[in-house]
């Protein structure tokens, strides 16, 4: 309702300002196009043109996938697809198969705790897959059985 109130309020006052008067306010006129440019975005937000999609983290034994920001785009990878990760306090650097690097910045995750605990568990999850972090390669169990 409020972004159909902006927009035709925003409307009213640029067709009022062009039209109408004759003597033309620049600075209404600046007003009134803002008014119709929050509507529009408004109405495009709750038409789903302007996409706005909740954040999440989710891993499990195949894959992992992550929207860190509202206006983020979902990134999904495949432990298949991934050779290495590095981990430090502020990202955790995926380097995938095809010599690509993919960032996931930590910083965009309100809790510190959180943060810390979806980096232990990218960790852990690398390791049973087999993969290298921070540059070292984990004992696997397929390993560890051979033995």
């Amino acid at each position: 309702m409020l972004s159909l109130f902006l927009l035709g309020g925003g409307g009213f006052a640029i067709v009022r300002e062009m039209l109408w008067l004759d003597a033309m306010r620049p600075g209404w006129l600046v007003a009134a196009t803002l008014l119709v440019l929050a509507g529009a975005a408004g109405l495009a937000i709750c038409a789903n043109l302007i996409p706005l999609r909740e954040t999440y983290f989710s891993m499990n034994s195949s894959r992992l996938g992550y929207r860190l920001t509202f206006f983020g785009r979902k990134q999904e990878l495949f432990w298949t697809q991934i050779r290495a990760v590095m981990l430090t306090d502020e990202k955790v650097v995926f380097e995938l198969r095809n010599e690509k690097e993919l960032v996931m910045p930590l910083h965009h995750i309100p809790d510190s705790k959180i943060a810390r605990h979806i980096q232990a568990s990218i960790s852990l999850a690398a390791m049973e897959q087999n993969i290298k972090v921070n540059g070292v390669l984990a004992q696997g169990k397929a390993r560890l059985q051979q033995a």
